[in-house]
């Protein structure tokens, strides 16, 4: 049995012994056998390397324990400690956030579902990320998003529209950022059917978390603020006049095509 602490996952040699023996080179190693009801725990002394990189019984340090119970428990801690090295597909080691560089394209994906659609793409530079999308909302109604003077008698569309946007991992995968989106809107006035397009420069705060999914994969749920001049359009018999402040929960899914972790950070993940 082998217990292994490592950055790096190259098998160098299996060493046919009573011991089950992968010789690991740049590890913390663990090696564990049973010999007539006791264990046996070994690990690579200092200098133990021969210049091929192989790991040579000669050089291990043994330690034998007795009894079942602290052998037991042993195993276990050792095992723990292994798997926290090594990291496992929902908590992976090096960490997601721990990257130098990425690339990510995400998607605002309720989009799709009311007619229209959203893409993003974005770069990391360790905790910094910058990102430009394009949205279009089909029919969805944006007007309910309106805090103080949304109006019940129109309905209020994106059209498609750029945006751009700058964040900062504040802790872990919370990102705080801040967009300009240039959005055109179509309001449509409920009474008439009569639709107009309004142009508006929208700025503001976001929050959002990165839940990543393996190494790729991630879902984002943000809460957005958007901050805007005043803006009107005259319909027959009203004049709408679109909210100066919305405030948004927004969902993306999105995938991590590359990355590059710093170089103090050996993975092969």
């Amino acid at each position: 049995m082998i217990l292994v602490s490592c950055r790096s996952n190259n098998i160098y040699s299996t060493l046919p012994a009573q011991f089950q023996l992968f010789a690991l080179e740049y590890c913390s190693v663990y090696f564990v056998s049973f010999r007539s009801g006791v264990i046996i725990i070994s690990r690579p002394a200092n200098n133990c390397h021969s210049p091929n990189g192989r790991v040579q019984l000669i050089c291990t340090q043994n330690w034998i324990v007795k009894n079942s119970f602290i052998s037991l428990l042993l195993l276990l801690s050792l095992s723990a400690f292994g798997q926290t090295k090594e990291g496992s597909f929902f908590r992976p080691f090096p960490a997601n956030y721990e990257v130098k560089q990425a690339i990510e394209v995400e998607s605002l994906f309720p989009m799709f579902f009311t007619g229209g659609y959203h893409i993003g793409i974005g770069y990391r530079y360790r905790k910094f990320r910058i990102r430009a999308s394009v949205i279009n909302g089909g029919t969805y109604n944006a007007e309910p998003a309106g805090v103080s003077n949304s109006s019940s008698d129109f309905k209020r569309f994106y059209k498609t529209s750029p945006g751009f946007f700058l964040g900062y991992n504040a802790w872990k995968n919370l990102e705080v950022y801040a967009f300009l989106e240039h959005h055109t809107f179509q309001i449509e006035q409920k009474s008439t059917g009569q639709r107009q397009d309004l142009t508006s420069v929208d700025f503001g705060p976001g929050i959002g978390y990165q839940f990543f999914i393996g190494r790729y994969l991630y879902i984002q749920p943000a809460f957005h603020v958007y901050i805007r001049a005043n803006k009107s359009e005259t319909f027959p018999s009203q004049t709408y006049k679109i909210p100066n402040i919305d405030l948004s929960p927004v969902i993306r899914i999105g995938c991590r095509l590359w990355k590059q972790f710093p170089s103090h950070i050996n993975t092969r993940q």
